[in-house]
């Protein structure tokens, strides 16, 4: 009787077949995580939600195609940077902007977290929900980077009229701060 062995028949073989193997797995591991990100990005996109990344010790800003999107921009046309944020805000959003930014620095505990108008591509102002929080804190527990999202929440509810559409209109402020 003959024994059907299907192992290498030396430990180069051996090798030679674990390392196939594991790449093997590696790429179908490599396919399976590029389809999640696709539909996370899909996800995002259809979420109207940007995410954000301020790297306060260098300055660096980074915002998301998706953030972009969110706006009607073109990734390529918004500026990396913090500036173009402020530049996109509405005028009378900048103290309010600010102060919560200011009270946030001063508290990294605490959650950042507020409502403000942006300009988008057409020129119109769409009001966002921010949320954000301290990634990193430097050697005196302040933050050193700080990440977070934005939600255009516009198009959901105007609080004038209660009823979902797009109302890229003028908020008092009581109603940006809830």
């Amino acid at each position: 009787m003959h024994s059907f062995n299907n192992s290498p028949r030396n430990s180069d073989d051996y090798d030679k077949a674990k390392t196939i193997r594991k790449v093997s797995e590696l790429e179908s591991n490599n396919r399976n995580l590029n389809a999640r990100l696709h539909s996370m990005s899909v996800a995002i996109n259809a979420a109207r939600v940007g995410f954000w990344e301020m790297d306060l010790s260098s300055g660096n800003f980074h915002i998301s195609a998706s953030y972009a999107a969110m706006l009607g921009y073109k990734t390529d046309k918004l500026t990396q940077s913090f500036e173009t944020i402020l530049n996109l805000l509405h005028p009378d959003d900048v103290d309010l902007f600010f102060s919560n930014h200011i009270n946030f620095l001063t508290n990294p505990e605490t959650r950042l977290n507020l409502r403000f108008r942006m300009r988008d591509s057409n020129g119109n102002y769409r009001l966002i929900q921010s949320s954000g929080f301290a990634t990193s804190l430097d050697s005196h527990g302040r933050p050193s980077c700080i990440s977070g999202i934005d939600i255009d929440i516009d198009y959901k509810q105007c609080p004038e009229t209660k009823t979902r559409t797009n109302c890229s209109g003028v908020y008092p402020l009581h109603v940006l701060s809830r």
